[in-house]
């Protein structure tokens, strides 16, 4: 709403009609179109330094600046009162994040010169999606039991299911599946890291820009994870990761590739240092369901599919843990989440990990 209406819409009633979370979203586009004042409070609204404007000439242009600034606030808190005055908590909410941080609105699609390319690179895609699918649908329990009377135990079905065909891929697990006590150092991850150890040598130059994906151990009871499954490197291309890699011929075709433009601000919450809760994630799911999400989070979302899957980079609100009451107005990310799932198909979406302590 442009500012020299204020006191005109908002003095409206309230209108007996809800609106639903995607009809608030909709509505705070259009009130934040064009919007001068959001666009100056963006991020900053609680920030009002006095030093800044006391860098103001004289007094009269530092009184100036400061009631410019208050003028700007004294718009957007006018909006957020209407909303919640309205019934719009989802809308407030969004609103509110947004002006108090770099928080992206839901729908929003953030411009071009404000995003960083990145891409994810998973190799071996079919051996780490049955081994991920496989750690978040089982334990160790499912393995001793394999290996012992080679079928799944039909009391736990459907956990397990993907043993047989695990082990038929990584015959080398029986041997941790054999011993009655399993360290995290022992995780079945080992098997799928050497290639990613070789590849994260290649990619030394970029260690400030590269960053491990793991199994996350909030989902799984098995184990702590202790290898990585994926490599994400934030702000490159394709084309120049393969060049400083060296991958031949052969190598790339074994590698499955996710491509970004995300939020440039989303970049600080990627770190390598190693958590057990990840506060930032990678989701997996169909490709049929990939327009889906790009409408609902078009910034986050890859821009191309792979091994008939799409991606997307998600944070806790898009998984479903959010402000109020801790739940999500919106369609979240359901992903698979052991070790007893109701039930079990290829199709289910899984999320992997980045290793951030905020």
């Amino acid at each position: 709403m442009p500012e020299e209406n204020i006191g005109t819409e908002e003095k409206k009633t309230a209108s007996t009609a809800a609106l639903t979370p995607e009809e608030q979203i909709a509505l705070l586009h259009r009130k934040l179109a064009g919007h001068q004042a959001f666009g100056r409070c963006r991020g900053e609204f609680s920030n009002l330094s006095m030093g800044e404007f006391l860098k103001q000439p004289n007094p009269t242009a530092a009184l100036a600046a400061f009631e410019a600034a208050v003028a700007d606030r004294r718009i957007m808190l006018n909006m957020l009162a209407c909303l919640r005055r309205d019934g719009h908590l989802v809308a407030e909410e969004q609103l509110t994040k947004a002006l108090d941080s770099e928080h992206v609105i839901v729908g929003e699609t953030v411009p071009l010169e404000e995003t960083e390319h990145g891409v994810l690179l998973i190799f071996d895609p079919e051996k780490v999606f049955l081994l991920t699918r496989w750690m978040y649908t089982s334990n160790r329990e499912d393995g001793q039991y394999w290996v012992q009377n080679g079928c799944p135990d039909p009391n736990r079905e459907p956990c397990g299911a993907l043993t047989g065909k695990l082990l038929e891929t990584f015959p080398e697990l029986q041997k941790i599946f054999q011993k009655e006590r399993i360290s995290h150092c022992q995780s079945p991850t080992y098997v799928v890291y050497p290639r990613i150890k070789d590849v994260s040598n290649r990619l030394e130059a970029y260690k400030n820009d590269r960053f491990f994906i793991w199994v996350d151990p909030d989902r799984t009871s098995l184990w702590y994870f202790a290898n990585a499954v994926g490599v994400f490197i934030a702000g490159k291309e394709q084309d120049e990761i393969f060049r400083e890699a060296k991958f031949t011929r052969e190598e790339q075709e074994s590698i499955a590739v996710w491509k970004f433009d995300y939020p440039a601000c989303e970049r600080h919450h990627f770190s390598n240092t190693f958590s057990s809760s990840p506060d930032m994630w990678i989701g997996f799911h169909p490709e049929s369901e990939h327009d889906t999400w790009k409408k609902q989070w078009p910034s986050f979302t890859s821009k191309n599919s792979s091994q008939g899957m799409g991606a997307i980079i998600l944070d806790k609100e898009m998984i479903g843990q959010w402000g109020r009451g801790n739940k999500s107005p919106f369609t979240t990310y359901q992903s698979l989440r052991g070790i007893y799932p109701g039930s079990y198909k290829e199709s289910d979406r899984f999320i992997l990990g980045f290793p951030y302590n905020r």
